[in-house]
């Protein structure tokens, strides 16, 4: 007989995070947002966001993330103001970036993971009870080469018009995290050897 949609077993929804650009600390306050995404312009403003955010939403956890272009300052920022999590890059060409015409001008797909390397070192110096921030790769990421960056030590990668520009976005979005996760495995056989050792899922935000 015809089964329905109710009878079917379906995937779980997918969890989502709302996080406003520090342009819009107000709106993302008001709105209940998850989170701010601050500006490197804007680092000094963190404990007071962070505040903000957390008295508003008092039953979940409030993300403060910040982007970063080189491992220096990645290190100084984190030292002073702990954030959730990271953008850095930027890692492949890409038209958010005009200026930057060649390869010489870009940080480069390397340079995530050398955040990330050094993020947690400086987690275990100072026993951050919250771990080490997650570091997403970012700029000119696409389904052909978001798994260099995660090969090379990223926790994810951050996309725009590879997703919302796609024809179908699910199916890109589903690409990547497959390209990720083959990424995530040659990684872990380099660092580890072929020990069968479990590796850890890649995130991906849009």
């Amino acid at each position: 007989g015809k089964s329905s949609i109710k009878d079917q077993e379906l995937p779980p929804s997918p969890t989502f995070k709302v996080v406003c650009s520090s342009d819009w600390v107000e709106a993302a306050v008001l709105g209940g947002a998850h989170g701010i995404h601050v500006k490197e312009h804007h680092l000094s403003q963190i404990p007071s966001i962070r505040e903000r955010m957390s008295a508003t939403n008092s039953n979940c956890s409030c993300w403060i993330g910040t982007s970063a272009h080189s491992v220096e300052s990645a290190v100084n920022s984190y030292r002073e103001y702990q954030p959730d999590y990271y953008f850095v890059g930027t890692c492949f060409l890409t038209a958010s970036h005009p200026e930057k015409t060649s390869e010489a001008d870009l940080e480069g797909p390397t340079l995530p993971g050398k955040v990330q390397r050094a993020l947690s070192t400086v987690a275990v110096e100072q026993e951050s009870s919250s771990g080490t921030p997650k570091v997403m790769a970012i700029g000119g990421i696409d389904a052909s080469n978001c798994h260099i960056p995660v090969e090379l030590g990223a926790d994810g990668v951050a996309v725009i018009r590879s997703v919302l520009q796609a024809e179908h976005p699910a199916t890109v979005v589903a690409d990547m995290q497959c390209n990720m996760k083959a990424g995530v495995k040659s990684r872990t056989a380099k660092e580890r050897g072929e020990s069968g050792a479990e590796a850890p899922t890649p995130s991906s935000a849009s």
